[in-house]
């Protein structure tokens, strides 16, 4: 489990509690769309959600993609959660070389 996905899948499940509603609620109203085990899954940071499918629960929801990313942030910068990135290699070094370029214009 990564942290990344605990954290969004707690930020979801805030999400889902706040508009009262159970996984049944939520499989029942999406007509079979998102399974009461896949949103388990995810609330349980077991599975990575797709951009779409978050937009989409959190449309549903009636929640804004940007409340849930700032609970999201939150739990990682006020919990023990750290979140790394690794970059392949061309992109990482793509990032260094726009890195030093910006940097070479303020000198």
């Amino acid at each position: 489990m990564h942290h990344l996905d605990r954290a969004v899948g707690t930020a979801l499940r805030r999400a889902r509690d706040a508009a009262g509603l159970s996984l049944k609620d939520v499989e029942r109203l999406t007509e079979g769309r998102f399974k009461p085990s896949t949103v388990a899954g995810y609330e349980r940071g077991e599975r990575s959600i797709s951009v779409s499918r978050f937009l989409s629960l959190a449309r549903f929801y009636a929640a804004h993609p940007d409340e849930i990313l700032s609970d999201v942030l939150s739990l990682i910068r006020h919990g023990d959660m750290e979140v790394v990135v690794v970059l392949p290699r061309d992109v990482a070094e793509t990032v260094n070389a726009a890195t030093r370029t910006s940097s070479d214009e303020v000198d």
